[in-house]
């Protein structure tokens, strides 16, 4: 699951766009639908659910709730804390977390990243025969 996806929108949807001008404009937010708890309810026996957590306080107690009540098999966890990580940066640095343990990416390029996360899920899930690939 990508982490894109806001925890909050706007109560209200207008029709039309809003025109800039010198008042103050205040928005009512609501929590957004939480799309990967709603998938965990549905997730079949043979399918893997990967979250991403960003976090910038507690952040292993955080995304550890979060693997646990989401029912994920694995989170990804980004730290705002992290040097050189995280947004406005070529490189990252994130934590693999299943159940029982926590792997730390060093500080990488984004894409050595990414690939470094896709071996992870290959061991961790699909070389063990946890899940199967449908070729």
């Amino acid at each position: 699951m990508a982490a894109a996806v806001s925890d909050y929108k706007n109560k209200k949807t207008l029709g039309s766009k809003i025109k800039k001008d010198n008042s103050v404009l205040n928005l009512q937010l609501i929590k957004n639908k939480d799309i990967i708890l709603e998938m965990s309810k549905i997730k079949k026996k043979k399918q893997l659910l990967v979250g991403f957590a960003l976090e910038d306080n507690n952040e292993i107690l955080n995304a550890k709730k979060k693997l646990i009540n989401k029912k994920l098999d694995m989170i990804v966890l980004n730290s705002l804390n992290d040097e050189g990580a995280g947004f406005m940066s070529d490189t990252n640095k994130v934590k693999l977390m299943v159940q029982d343990s926590i792997v730390n990416v060093g500080l990488d390029t984004k894409d050595n990243v990414a690939k470094y996360i896709f071996d992870f899920i290959y061991q961790e899930f699909i070389d063990n025969g946890q899940i199967k690939l449908k070729v």
